[in-house]
């Protein structure tokens, strides 16, 4: 998945399980992220992966 950003948009990524890659960054089951600044949010699906991700505004 990729989605066009807003460079002020905050994203958080929480991965319930499996394996999967945001922006670069290889994230498993438990892990989150916080993603600020980013002119694009790209999802990489991995093995049996079930992510949620939050778009929040500033």
């Amino acid at each position: 998945m990729r989605k066009a950003a807003d460079e002020t948009d905050l994203h958080a990524v929480h991965m319930v399980r499996g394996e999967l890659e945001v922006n670069g960054q290889k994230l498993t089951g438990g892990d989150a992220a916080k993603l600020e600044g980013e002119s694009q949010l790209q999802i990489k699906a991995g093995k049996d992966a079930e992510v949620l991700v939050f778009d929040l505004q500033p």
